[in-house]
């Protein structure tokens, strides 16, 4: 039953340690979506400050527009890749999440497991002890009544 003990503790030692490092890990992942989502909003500010404004639009020069153009696109492609981005970074988030969710719950069921155990290994300890007491004291009972 001990060793029973012993390798369900270090089990548990284990299991602990892999939910601390996917702690860390949804953590950093976290830290990143925030980022990223700082990143876009400066993108779409950018594009927003970018866009013409309808009284400069006929003093431009053909080259200042194809310019404005290039950056457009340029900066609808950031903007695109960016979301496409954020969207990867949250389903890992979320990913992560679960299986965090799933560690611990195994986590707590080996602890639970094992005070079980270590209660059941304690009682029968106790219980063998107490023979062990009854059987001597019959045995001195059997002594003086001879």
């Amino acid at each position: 039953m001990e060793a029973k003990l012993r390798a369900v503790e270090k089990f548990q030692k284990i299991q602990q340690k892999h939910r601390d490092r996917m702690s860390v890990q949804l953590e950093s992942l976290r830290q990143q979506h925030t980022v990223a989502q700082q990143r876009l909003q400066q993108l779409m500010e950018l594009k927003r400050q970018t866009q013409p404004r309808s009284s400069h639009v006929m003093a431009l020069h053909r080259e200042a527009l194809l310019n404005r153009s290039r950056v457009d696109q340029m900066l609808h492609k950031l903007i695109v890749h960016q979301e496409h981005e954020q969207e990867v970074m949250q389903a890992q988030c979320t990913s992560l999440q679960k299986q965090l969710e799933n560690k611990h719950l195994r986590v707590k069921g080996l602890e639970n497991t094992l005070e079980r155990w270590k209660e059941e290994h304690n009682s029968d300890i106790r219980h063998k002890e107490e023979l062990a007491l009854e059987e001597i004291i019959n045995s001195r009972f059997a002594q003086k009544a001879q």
